[in-house]
């Protein structure tokens, strides 16, 4: 009885341990699985809940223009190379932004200066009208006041009071008639003689005229005429043109200043086939409210002495109408660019020494 007794008790024993030996290693196992998910849940919020959260978040800041955005994602999986793409897209997206934003700004200021050049162009054509009008009307009667000026001047005794009065007649109804020939060249009355000529011998002719003038101002004169293609235009008023300004430019450079005067005549091929005809002077700048408007009509900054301001006016509409551009620049030098087409609408074909000829 207490051999079997002994057995039960050590049979139950041995149970007992069994069982909680099963216990502990559910409780193991259990502890182990719950800390398995929680490392696999940190895993998947790390590797993939996080990344996808912050891709999410930064295509949102993209969605709301704000191209300056970046992931900045190093990483070697898919996420990784999706966050790259991502900035690569942002990066070609902001720079054609830019682009777009710089191309929308030069636009603008093309249009701006179109519509500028429309309205001084509509200006000058109806200033135009009206001085045509006027010229018309003014010139017959000058003529007449000019030619009696003449006669009286021959009969009045050279000594006299009088004849100095008459003189002062003639000569003040002959810078008339002057200003009535501008306002005819500006209202377009006079034709043009189109032909081709050599840039360089338009200057040469120009300077002919005020050369007397510039030895006068003991202005240095600097001139470089390359080679250049001939232009087709009429050269007499192509002249006038460069008498304007070179005229222009000897009146600023006798306005004052310490440093030696100097006035430069250069020549180049630009572009759109067009020969750039440059006058620089290192007279005093012309001030920043005065430049938008040298070229219009009546407007000049000299004592009424000088001129009535028709000068530039006038050669801004010749060089128009040979399909040409003016324009003035002015800071250390003030310098006027006449750029003309080589070819008008109409030019033959240039000559050169080795064409054939039938």
């Amino acid at each position: 009885m207490r051999s079997l007794s002994g057995k039960l008790m050590a049979g139950l024993a041995a149970g007992l341990a069994l069982v909680h030996h099963e216990r502990r290693m559910r409780t193991q196992v259990a502890v182990s699985a719950a800390l398995m998910l929680a490392i696999t849940a940190l895993l998947v919020w790390g590797l993939v809940s996080r990344p996808i959260r912050r891709l999410t978040t930064g295509v949102r800041v993209l969605a709301s223009r704000n191209l300056g955005y970046r992931f900045g994602l190093r990483r070697r999986d898919e996420i990784g190379e999706l966050a790259a793409a991502f900035d690569n897209m942002a990066q070609e997206l902001e720079t054609a932004s830019h682009t777009l934003e710089e191309r929308i700004r030069l636009k603008t200021r093309e249009l701006e200066a179109a519509q500028e050049s429309l309205i001084h162009s509509e200006r000058l054509a109806s200033l135009g009208e009206m001085a045509a009008a006027v010229a018309h009307e003014l010139n017959n009667p000058l003529a007449g006041i000019h030619t009696y000026a003449r006669l009286l001047e021959k009969k009045l005794d050279p000594t006299g009071p009088a004849h100095q009065w008459v003189r002062t007649i003639g000569h003040e109804s002959r810078r008339c008639g002057e200003i009535v020939n501008n306002l005819l060249v500006f209202a377009r009355r006079h034709p043009t003689a189109m032909a081709r000529a050599e840039a360089s011998s338009i200057v040469e002719r120009t300077l002919a005229v005020v050369r007397h003038r510039l030895e006068l101002s003991s202005a240095e004169l600097s001139v470089e005429l390359p080679e250049l293609p001939a232009i087709y235009c009429d050269a007499s008023q192509i002249q006038q043109v460069l008498l304007a300004i070179l005229v222009n430019a000897l009146d600023a450079l006798a306005g004052g200043g310490t440093r030696p005067a100097r006035v430069r005549i250069t020549a180049a091929l630009a572009d759109r086939g067009r020969v750039d005809l440059a006058i620089s002077n290192n007279g005093p700048p012309i001030p920043k409210d005065v430049l938008p408007h040298v070229f219009d009509p009546f407007y000049s900054t000299k004592h009424a002495a000088s001129g009535v301001g028709l000068g530039l006016a006038v050669a801004y509409g010749i060089v128009k109408r040979h399909g040409g551009e003016i324009r003035a620049e002015s800071a250390e030098q003030t310098t006027f660019h006449v750029l003309l087409p080589v070819d008008g609408p109409e030019a033959p074909p240039a000559v050169t020494e080795n064409s054939d000829v039938a």
